[in-house]
């Protein structure tokens, strides 16, 4: 990977803008490379909805590469409440390059979580999912439920199986096995 070493690293600050995107890059790979003076820039979007946000911004001076700013597209989308001040990301029925609606008002709620700056306006990170998904390293995405039931049927002797892999480039289970009591 160009970050890892000093070549890519020179390679990578000789760029007018490092653009990451299609899933969250680890923060400490994004942050050693704007440490290292790369205009590291953040890019959101989805199949159903296209490009919503970046994280562009003042290079020299904002150093948040993880903030996504929504300004540009503020009228089009809310952030409704979910918990632990994380919110859910919705885009209205009005964006122009929404292709799929799954809420009764013709909105697209994303499932994805995102939490406020603490200072700055229509500034978000993401955080996490809302549903079940995974997200790969490589921006490939998957529900693992059918997977943890097909191991839990083939398996009696497994009490569950949880599939995790968010920010990994595969999935792995983790198997909790049951335990013989008296």
């Amino acid at each position: 990977m160009l970050a890892e070493d000093d070549c890519g690293i020179r390679t990578l600050q000789s760029m007018k803008l490092v653009g990451v995107g299609g899933a969250a890059l680890a923060t400490v790979i994004g942050d050693r490379l704007v440490a290292k003076g790369v205009n590291l820039l953040s890019r959101f979007g989805s199949a159903e909805c296209g490009f919503l946000a970046s994280s562009h911004r003042d290079y020299p001076f904002d150093k948040e590469w993880q903030y996504l700013r929504f300004g540009d597209v503020k009228d089009f989308v809310k952030f409704e409440g979910r918990h632990d001040d994380l919110a859910e990301l919705v885009v209205k029925p009005t964006w122009p390059s929404k292709a799929k609606t799954n809420l009764d008002d013709g909105s697209y709620a994303t499932s994805d979580l995102f939490s406020r700056h603490k200072s700055l306006p229509d500034t978000w990170m993401y955080h996490s999912r809302l549903d079940a998904q995974v997200v790969l390293s490589n921006g490939k995405k998957f529900d693992p439920s059918t997977t943890e039931l097909d191991i839990l049927a083939s398996l009696p002797q497994l009490r569950d199986v949880y599939i995790f892999g968010d920010g990994r480039p595969q999935p792995e289970p983790n198997y909790c096995r049951c335990v013989a009591r008296d």
